[in-house]
């Protein structure tokens, strides 16, 4: 009997969660849809992005609630390649939508967040996101409250992140609350990145010792990227120069060819 009526106490639980959860993706919804009827710009803006009626760089201005409809909106988009929304005060429920976009868009490539309220929740979001995307190459959340002194949680997925990465290669943490503890975290995860070029860590409370660490390592692969890309440069000059001689070889023959060919008859 007990066990059945814990079962019983299970399923009902369960039950309340689902329906909990699908009010409030209801009263989310209805949020959304109630803010663009308000503001028939923006909700113009989102349709064009679902229709990829835009440019390839998009900067616009957007609050908490409308970001969220226009993140959907990129989930379908394939033209975008560069989104600024820096200095929306957006905030960090909005924020984990944003990152969301990673996960279904693999055309952008850039992402400016900067000056807004991102907290630890969105940067759980980002690393979740940059764990599997293979296409951003740029990221800023500088001034976003990403780490507090009494969470640094999200902030350690984003460096578990990095450590797996390998698009990435420029990363703005400019002023985002990291503390002592997630420098080092930070410090550990790019050791272990080999891709990454840039990262501004300043105005940050990361030791001395860790920034060097960063910096050391960033340079590395700086390095390394400029050695790869000038071998590759190289490599398509060389390929590009066996094209003309097989070309060059090819006209000669064929002038060869046409000279030895008898001259026709004529009656």
């Amino acid at each position: 009997m007990k066990a059945k009526r814990r079962e019983k106490q299970r399923k009902a639980a369960q039950q309340l969660g689902l329906q909990k959860r699908r009010m409030l993706m209801e009263k989310t919804l209805q949020e959304e849809q109630d803010e663009l009827a308000k503001n028939h710009q923006i909700g113009m803006v989102i349709e064009l992005i679902k229709e990829n009626a835009v440019g390839t760089s998009l900067r616009v201005s957007v609050n908490s609630i409308t970001a969220r409809s226009l993140a959907k909106a990129m989930w379908v988009n394939n033209t975008i390649t560069c989104l600024d929304l820096s200095s929306n005060d957006l905030n960090d429920h909005a924020g984990t939508y944003l990152a969301r976009i990673l996960k279904r868009n693999s055309t952008l490539k850039k992402i400016e967040l900067d000056n807004n309220r991102l907290g630890p929740k969105s940067c759980q979001a980002f690393g979740e996101s940059l764990m599997s995307n293979t296409s951003l190459v740029y990221l800023s959340l500088d001034s976003n409250p990403i780490v507090t002194e009494n969470d640094s949680s999200g902030f350690r997925v984003l460096a578990d992140a990095l450590r797996v990465n390998r698009t990435l290669t420029s990363l703005n943490l400019w002023r985002t609350g990291i503390t002592e503890s997630a420098g080092k975290v930070l410090a550990s995860a790019i050791d272990e990145n080999h891709t990454l070029l840039f990262c501004d860590n300043g105005h940050n409370a990361i030791t001395v010792g860790d920034v060097k660490k960063i910096t050391d390592k960033l340079d590395t692969n700086l390095a390394n990227f400029e050695k790869n890309e000038r071998q590759r440069r190289q490599n398509e000059f060389d390929k590009e120069q066996e094209r003309l001689k097989v070309e060059e070889k090819q006209q000669v023959n064929s002038l060869k060819h046409v000279a030895e060919e008898p001259e026709s008859s004529h009656f």
